[in-house]
């Protein structure tokens, strides 16, 4: 995962995404656009993103921050920014198997 300034300077693990949800050191819309910020940086020289789907992406988060907001459990990956391989079909996303 990409290092991130929110955390201390250190890689993210499921464990510490949760734990910072949860106590509301950060919310999942935060987090998700530290992980946007790193791929403007990093794609253009790595090339490893060929879709983003920030709407998507962003409105998820927003539903995890809803669940925190109203002190509900919170899903087992809850928050975890996620990339889909290319050769995995995904409704509304271009698929292109390269």
């Amino acid at each position: 995962m990409i290092a991130n300034r929110t955390n201390n300077g250190h890689d993210w693990t499921i464990d510490s995404v949760r734990e910072a949800l949860v106590s509301k050191r950060i919310s999942a819309r935060e987090l998700t656009a530290e992980f946007y910020r790193g791929i403007e940086q990093r794609n253009p020289e790595l090339n490893a993103y060929l879709a983003l789907s920030p709407e998507r992406a962003y409105g998820q988060a927003d539903r995890i921050d809803g669940l925190v907001a109203r002190g509900e459990d919170l899903p087992e990956l809850a928050g975890l920014p996620l990339a889909v391989k290319d050769v995995l079909s995904t409704k509304g996303v271009v698929t292109t198997c390269a």
